[in-house]
């Protein structure tokens, strides 16, 4: 399952940003059945592999059109052998997926990536099951402004984004050309990223994949070919007509049965509701997760008799959705809470490798498969790091603060470490000499009382008061060094915090894989995928060298 080591980590349930059903479920302590299995031994998978080999899946075509997506972009041997094993009935495939996020999208895109190949890895190895990873690219999501956007760490030790307002897009985004992006995008990057031994690599193939006349699909296939090739990893675009039009039966069924999957999908998150978790995906009736393309737009449907939300909202009517499925299949596809059957059909998928967010909503889909004549497959939370540079490392040594602190308590650390670092009140210190010299103010008034010292008086009241002020001046210049101290201390909490809470964030859903690529080499993406399976349910903290050990 990976190199054994002891990397410090924080279980799910310490995390607020976990949602409480998955971080039970994967506790083993979730108030009611998730719905999937999360987690699989030998003889389930071999059971699986049985069971899907009698499956109507279109593998012919699967097959044919991973390699006619895949040659022209220089496809290694490994994902060549793993597109031909999906030929044979017994072969199992572990899904991952994301939207198409310029430059490969943040960190977690990469962990889903290496968590697929490490799950089907392992998956073969203890059971004999040929096992395939699969990514499947989101391509037909019009969220433009999600995908649109990078965030990168430069020189300055700044954050740095690169962002795209294009909230009204309803165009698939993996079909849009990349035009000034892919300018943008190149020159920010070579401008920003360091010098190192890597640069040359990295932004060779960033270029080639972000040319103008390419597109965000395209492009992002090309870049993950390149950095994942060699793991075995392949690339699907699913939106292809070709692969449309195989998986005809799976539209037109559920367009059959679109009113009974509905009831089951609200009556589960309702059961979810009731025990008490967040439902992560809304269900309205007469909404079935479903969009019409025309014209190249990207329009929800509304199935007849229900309000419409939206003005790009398409009405039709249940035997015009049916005429749909069974007449152009290729004109539909996919919302969050249909894709994973649509999945199924398509591919034989043992597992699916989820984010957390992700794996809350599958937990509204118990039971969704089978009236479909699918199987439920198992569901994988996906590996959860933050990579420590050993510069951050350092600053950390030095303020005395574990990096969990950042993830766990983000708003009160900076006060905690500043608290702990001021050992000395300036003005408690000052209080105590001030009154020491009061004190001595008394002993000299005492002394002017004796015969010998009369006339004094205003001698010993006049150095007093320079005492004062000489007193009141070094305390100004004392606290003006504690407050500089304070403000160093701040500043190193916040040059921490560009790399452990970028934007108030987890790391992972920030920081762009391509800024470690540069520093540390794309061979990091092997040290990572050693680790993906190590500590399942927690989220783990790895030293960038560790990659490399």
């Amino acid at each position: 399952m990976g190199k054994e080591t002891q990397l410090k980590s924080i279980p799910f349930q310490e995390l607020e940003s976990i949602p409480a059903l998955v971080s039970d479920a994967l506790a083993d302590r979730c108030r009611i059945p998730f719905g999937f299995a999360t987690k699989v031994d030998a003889d389930w998978w071999r059971e699986r592999s049985r069971a899907e080999a009698g499956a109507d899946h279109p593998r012919d075509v699967l097959v044919e059109r991973l390699l006619a997506q895949n040659e022209p972009l220089g496809i290694s041997d490994k994902v060549r052998a793993n597109i031909e094993a999906l030929c044979e009935k017994s072969t199992l495939a572990v899904v991952t997926g994301q939207q198409v996020g310029l430059g490969g999208g943040p960190l977690l895109t990469l962990y889903k990536a290496v968590t697929a190949v490490a799950f089907a890895r392992h998956m073969e190895q203890i059971s004999g099951v040929r096992t395939v990873p699969i990514f499947w690219m989101a391509t037909s999501d019009h969220n433009l402004f999600e995908a649109a956007q990078l965030h990168w760490i430069d020189v300055k030790n700044q954050l740095v984004r690169l962002a795209y307002d294009s909230q009204d897009n309803r165009v698939p985004v993996g079909q849009l050309p990349l035009g000034d992006v892919a300018v943008d995008f190149t020159a920010g990057l070579d401008r920003d990223m360091p010098d190192s031994d890597f640069k040359p690599r990295i932004m060779e193939a960033v270029r080639e994949a972000y040319q103008p006349e390419h597109t965000f699909g395209y492009a992002f296939q090309k870049l993950g070919n390149t950095l994942l090739g060699d793991a075995g990893l392949i690339f699907l675009n699913p939106d292809e007509e070709e692969l449309k039009a195989a998986c005809k039966p799976f539209w037109v069924r559920q367009a059959e049965e679109v009113d009974d999957r509905l009831t089951h999908l609200y009556e589960r998150s309702n059961e979810i509701a009731e025990a008490g978790y967040h439902v992560q995906a809304p269900v309205h009736r007469g909404r079935p997760a479903l969009f019409l393309h025309e014209e190249g737009v990207r329009r929800k449907v509304v199935l007849e008799g229900r309000s419409v939300r939206a003005k790009s909202d398409v009405v039709i009517s249940r035997e015009e959705l049916i005429e749909f499925a069974e007449q152009s299949p290729e004109r539909l596809s996919a919302g969050v809470t249909l894709r994973p059957m649509l999945q199924g059909y398509m591919i034989p998928t043992g597992a699916y490798i989820a984010g957390p967010h992700e794996m809350a909503y599958w937990a509204q889909l118990g039971g969704a498969f089978e009236p479909l004549g699918l199987l439920p497959p198992a569901v994988i939370h996906r590996a959860s790091f933050t990579l420590l540079e050993a510069k951050v490392v350092k600053k950390l040594e030095k303020l005395g603060e574990p990096a969990e602190s950042f993830l766990k308590n983000p708003e009160g650390v900076t006060e905690e470490i500043v608290s702990r670092q001021s050992r000395y009140s300036v003005d408690e210190a000052f209080e105590r000499i001030k009154t020491h010299c009061g004190d001595m103010h008394d002993e000299f008034r005492d002394l002017l009382n004796a015969a010998p010292f009369g006339g004094l008086d205003s001698a010993v009241d006049n150095a007093q008061s320079r005492i004062r002020r000489q007193l009141d001046t070094l305390e100004s210049k004392f606290n003006q060094r504690l407050q500089q101290h304070h403000q160093d201390i701040v500043n190193s909490i916040e040059r921490i915090k560009v790399h452990l809470r970028p934007a108030g964030k987890f790391q992972e859903r920030v920081i762009s894989p391509i800024y470690y690529f540069n520093r540390y080499s794309p061979d990091l993406v092997k040290g990572l995928i050693d680790h993906a399976m190590e500590k399942p349910g927690h989220h783990v903290f790895i030293e960038v060298e560790e990659l490399f050990a």
